[in-house]
């Protein structure tokens, strides 16, 4: 049960784990005091050579760094509890620190060792015959899922999962679940089942006293209303859910909630002066816990806040930073950005004019100056919006002439992979290399994404590769993921169905004919992918056909 040396007595042991069972007791609310208690806990352990006490103080310190928003040093002490000699005898133990320390690598963006983690930690519990515990870490494997790799095999999942839990009346997963659950279905703008489960998630944690779930689920549901643009409402979730934990030490919860009060006063317009001040504020803070999935979300809010304050050297010099962490595949809600800055971006240029002209008005108090000046208003936006609009019109249709361009090429060219590495390292990558080269041909000669249904299952049996490890070469390789691939692929196919049939196919024919299931993803798609929509792109085809007909006939 323990390492007890034969100079350790019965007693000291107990006194040891009674101050464990105390310091437990305390999280997650006293994570700060419970954090010096299980370091004392350690210290002393270590002179009586318990090892097994050891390890349990470094779980403790992992948790208390955890409830304290303090990721680094919590994967630091999970990372040590994991690789101790009790862990190696203890597989309760050691299946709850794999768990946690997934959960720290998923806060600081690292998804492909969260992911690792997750499964160490389902491996051992099936060991154990432990089919509670290997669902609740499939939570965490379904909610990484949805993310960034297949959200309809994690909907399904967690769709298991609420079965499961229900039947074991487990309200804490159940809940955990439901939380899970609303946050992707928010991402897919399905406003009816948000509202569901994230009025699920905050019933069953408000069962059970949760106090950091139902903050979590507050902070969820007022970001949900933001988006669906009802900011008092949201307004009002968050004065409940920063009054709930005011004297709490959930950093991290409380980073989200002023992000959403951010988001709130720059789309209503109202205390921009303060925003920034926040925004950075909670940069700084989310620096220092490790936070990194917080990064891009901030760079988007910051980016819009430049936009309509008129601060367009800030504005640029954002939007660069967002654009290229989007490259690196990091890219969460392009859509939405895209077309807000963009409409903002311009109306804002117009407004702050329209602002100094007005109040170059009121300081002339004779009439006839105050008319000369509204001439020069109009005649000034005239020019503005003329130049704005040819130059609008002349990007639009380079961006066609790419697009048209980029129809008659490969949508993924390989480049070669270059590695510092030896051994096997560098046959690894050379295998992925070789895997991900075999995966573009497969698509360009049989153009297997062509079928609605096509997914990673299917590629993998066509290439008689494991899901996991074609993944992982188009994600270390290709530098993108399988969603992602696909989509270029089928873009590419119907900017090419266009161009070739012009006014001769319906848009549901194209999007059918190129492999998207329905038109809404399709459109999306197609605008995320080439800057226009399909109806914006067959406009400039038939337009580019009339002008070189037009160039013949000459």
């Amino acid at each position: 049960m323990c390492c007890l040396t034969c100079s350790v007595t019965q007693a000291q042991f107990q006194t040891l784990t009674s101050r464990y069972d105390s310091i437990y007791s305390r999280l997650p609310y006293g994570a700060d005091d419970a954090y010096k208690k299980a370091y004392t806990l350690r210290i002393d352990a270590a002179k009586e050579g318990i090892d097994s006490m050891v390890a349990k103080a470094d779980y403790l310190l992992g948790l208390s760094s955890f409830y304290e928003s303090k990721f680094l040093l919590a994967e630091k002490h999970f990372g040590e509890a994991v690789a101790s000699e009790y862990a190696l005898y203890n597989r309760d133990f050691s299946d709850r620190c794999w768990n946690n320390l997934g959960i720290a690598y998923d806060k600081q963006n690292r998804w492909s060792e969260a992911k690792d983690a997750y499964y160490h930690s389902v491996k051992i519990a099936e060991q154990n015959g432990d089919s509670s515990s290997v669902m609740q870490s499939y939570i965490n494997i379904y909610k990484l899922e949805g993310r960034y790799y297949d959200y309809h095999k994690a909907v399904d999942g967690f769709g298991n999962l609420l079965s499961y839990f229900t039947r074991h009346r487990d309200t804490v997963h159940l809940a955990l679940c439901h939380l899970n659950l609303s946050s992707m279905y928010l991402e897919k703008w399905e406003k009816d089942k948000f509202e569901y489960h994230i009025n699920e998630a905050l019933r069953w944690y408000e069962y059970t006293g949760n106090q950091y779930g139902i903050i979590s689920a507050l902070a969820n549901k007022a970001e949900g209303l933001s988006q669906m643009q009802d900011y008092a409402a949201s307004d009002e979730v968050l004065k409940i859910a920063k009054k709930r934990c005011e004297n709490l030490p959930f950093e991290e919860l409380k980073l989200g909630l002023k992000i959403v009060y951010s988001v709130n006063r720059i789309r209503t317009g109202t205390g921009l002066d303060e925003v920034e001040t926040i925004l950075n504020e909670v940069s700084a803070s989310a620096s220092e816990m490790g936070a990194e999935f917080i990064g891009l979300k901030l760079k988007e809010e910051k980016t819009i806040l430049y936009a309509r304050t008129g601060r367009f050297d800030k504005f640029l010099e954002s939007f660069g930073a967002v654009v290229h962490e989007m490259e690196s595949g990091n890219q969460q809600s392009a859509r939405r950005l895209y077309e807000e800055v963009q409409a903002i971006y311009e109306n804002e240029k117009l407004r702050n004019e329209q602002v100094r002209l007005f109040e170059n008005v009121k300081e002339q108090r004779i009439w006839i100056i105050t008319l000369i000046i509204l001439l020069l208003v109009m005649l000034t936006a005239g020019v503005v919006i003329i130049r704005l609009f040819l130059r609008l019109r002349s990007r639009t249709r380079s961006l066609f002439y790419v697009n048209k361009e980029l129809a008659r090429s490969k949508p993924v060219v390989t480049d070669p992979v270059i590695t510092e590495n030896t051994g096997e390292m560098e046959d690894e990558n050379d295998r992925l290399s070789n895997l991900y080269e075999m995966i573009l041909i497969k698509m360009e000669q049989n153009k297997p994404y062509l079928d609605a249904g096509f997914s990673l299952q299917v590629l993998g049996q066509i290439l008689n590769r494991s899901e996991r490890y074609v993944s992982q070469a188009i994600n270390k390789t290709g530098k993108t993921n399988f969603n992602r691939l696909v989509v270029r692929y089928r873009i590419n196919e119907a900017r090419r169905l266009i161009t070739v049939h012009g006014e001769g196919m319906t848009m549901n024919d194209v999007a059918e004919q190129s492999g998207f299931s329905n038109r809404i993803s399709f459109y999306r798609s197609f605008r995320e992918e080439t800057g226009l929509s399909p109806t914006e792109f067959l406009t400039l085809s038939l337009l580019s056909e009339k002008s070189e007909s037009a160039k013949e006939g000459e």
